[in-house]
């Protein structure tokens, strides 16, 4: 075992947990706020008279008084930024990128521009009720950051009652009047002020997206609001059954997902290597899919681009090989220290042996597509050297002589192992 002082952690490959999640959102997209509506265009004392009526009105003078102040100073603060609806200037304003600094922001606005500085109760109490009517939708992101618990029961009141009363009906009686129970119908109200609608309108992908901007404690909620609009029959019967642990689960990647992990800079070989992990795929589990992807993407080509900065081929030279071989024996982890140091420890790689042989019937298979006339990758200029040399083939012009080799077994030719390859391509057994 040898130590060595570093300056900084190399660049890791990115991790898989959530990865199903992302595929479920490309499946089930959430709704997105495209084309106006109606309360997001009309013009400001349209506005405001609405929020003088049932259901927007607040109970109290004071309270309503306190309602209006702040929803005229927001509305005029919004005018000053571009945008043909109150959905546009809310976005371009710093208000939609963050639930926390934008009241001072407007207080000093207005202190200046018209002479008077309303309280932050009067900014909180006039944006939840330009929310509530539907004149500005803030994100998920924004919605899920806000600690508000006036949210759940104004959206309740003005939006859909009659939803969130068959939507509660349906939770846990063990959960009912819960905490867990007050947080999935805020995770719902939530979703009506960032997409509009009522209850009936949700999709699973509203929840998805909200998903991944919750904190942990409030993903609870979350969860429990899917698992009681599903029951409701709300969902697609492909939609999955429940979403606990689903910010960590992998799911079945796709080997495009798997190879591009490791970020490779040759296109090229990444698409080979793409395409020879679909080709394995069918015959193997998914766990042995994910070790030969990080085989021939991390411990092998990654580790060449890494060492070799130009490298853009699969014809190796024997100094290449044998430097790759040596290093591949080897694994390095890395240890920050008590005084901020790195320090890396290299120590006897016990996989080496199985990396070695997955590299080298990578190549063989290679070897025995080709030869079969059913390798898909002798249009790449970077790999029709190798192409041509497997098939027997003379050399293009330009490219060096000599055979083909593999790192696995340096100083042998690329020759197609009899019986590992059916002549489909398809790999036997």
């Amino acid at each position: 075992m040898t130590t060595a002082t570093l300056t900084a952690p190399p660049q890791t490959a990115r991790k898989l947990a959530g990865a199903e999640a992302a595929s479920l959102l490309q499946k089930f997209p959430p709704r997105h706020n495209l084309d106006p509506w109606l309360m997001t265009e009309a013009d400001t004392d349209y506005v405001l008279d609405t929020l003088q009526q049932s259901p927007f009105r607040a109970e109290g003078q004071g309270a309503q008084y306190t309602r209006m102040v702040g929803a005229r100073v927001i509305l005029a603060w919004l005018q000053t930024f571009p945008g043909s609806t109150w959905q546009a200037s809310w976005d371009a304003s710093p208000a939609a990128h963050s639930t926390a600094g934008w009241h001072s922001t407007v207080l000093n606005w207005a202190s200046t521009s018209i002479g008077r500085r309303p309280t932050s109760a009067c900014l909180a109490s006039g944006a939840l009720a330009l929310i509530c009517a539907d004149v500005i939708r803030p994100s998920p992101a924004w919605l899920a950051a806000s600690s508000s618990n006036a949210l759940r029961p104004a959206i309740a009141t003005t939006r859909d009652p009659e939803g969130f009363a068959r939507l509660e009906a349906k939770f846990p009686a063990a959960i009912q009047s819960t905490r867990h129970a007050s947080g999935a119908l805020k995770a719902v109200a939530a979703l009506l002020a960032a997409f509009g609608g009522r209850v009936e309108d949700i999709v699973v992908g509203d929840l998805l997206a909200l998903l991944q901007e919750t904190t942990h404690d409030a993903a609870r909620g979350v969860r429990i609001a899917y698992t009681a609009l599903r029951e409701i029959g709300q969902f697609p019967s492909d939609a999955p059954l429940t979403l606990i642990r689903l910010q960590t689960r992998t799911g079945q990647v796709t080997p495009a997902e798997l190879v591009d992990r490791y970020d490779l800079r040759c296109r090229p070989v990444r698409d080979l290597l793409v395409d020879y992990l679909t080709e394995r795929q069918p015959s193997l589990d998914h766990k042995s899919l994910i070790t030969l992807a990080a085989a021939l993407a991390s411990n092998f080509w990654a580790d060449l681009e890494r060492h070799h900065e130009d490298i853009n081929s699969l014809h190796l030279t024997p100094e290449v090989a044998a430097g790759w071989k040596a290093r591949v024996n080897t694994v390095t982890r890395r240890r920050r220290m008590p005084d901020g140091q790195v320090v890396e420890t290299t120590t006897p790689r016990s996989s080496a042996p199985a990396v070695k042989t997955l590299v080298r019937a990578f190549y063989l298979d290679i070897a025995q597509w080709a030869l079969a006339s059913v390798f898909r990758f002798a249009s790449v200029d970077l790999e029709r050297s190798l192409y041509r040399r497997l098939r027997g083939l003379p050399p293009d012009v330009g490219h060096a002589e000599g055979p083909a080799r593999w790192p696995g077994a340096p100083g042998s030719s690329c020759r197609g192992g009899q019986g590992r390859l059916g002549l489909s391509g398809g790999r036997s057994g």
